[in-house]
């Protein structure tokens, strides 16, 4: 699959799970990497359409000042014969070994901001990360927005990175 077809969806996708469920899979990765968790939890996200399964594990400080979003696709799992929700197990599985060397590394283990293809045993995936300092990029706004560039040119679409 070309890297210019993948894109996180923010419309039309359906939750894997209800929010009940969801918060239980959560807590069980907040558990497992409690040890490493400096006043941090993870947020998650889990989503299908007919075309793929999206999962979004957002790592962020308690008071919302930097966040780590975490996006991972599997494009065209229907070719694979697996329903969504296995399919979004197997991405679990496979950011909770990216988790644990991130964490064992001391947070050096970043990945790119660009999609990146990863091969798991069973899938094939698209990942991406960005570490954002949210109160930085806040205050970045307003200092722009005070010298008259309060409509500056935004590099990055964002649109997608938010849980």
């Amino acid at each position: 699959m070309s890297l210019e077809k993948i894109k996180y969806k923010t419309q039309g996708m359906q939750p894997l799970w209800d929010a009940a469920q969801l918060q239980i899979i959560c807590q069980k990765f907040n558990e497992v990497f409690d040890e490493y968790l400096e006043d941090e939890h993870f947020i998650l996200k889990a989503e299908t359409d007919n075309f793929q399964v999206q999962v979004c594990m957002n790592l962020c400080k308690e008071d919302g000042s930097i966040q780590y979003p975490v996006q991972c696709i599997c494009p065209d799992y229907a070719m694979l014969k697996m329903q969504p929700t296995d399919v979004a197990i197997k991405i679990f599985e496979y950011l909770n070994t990216y988790w644990k060397e991130y964490f064992e590394d001391d947070r050096d283990t970043l990945l790119t901001i660009d999609w990146a293809h990863h091969k798991s045993s069973d899938l094939s995936l698209f990942i991406r990360g960005w570490e954002r300092n949210v109160l930085l990029e806040m205050e970045a706004n307003k200092l722009l927005a005070a010298s008259g560039f309060s409509e500056y040119a935004n590099p990055f679409d964002e649109s997608d990175w938010h849980i």
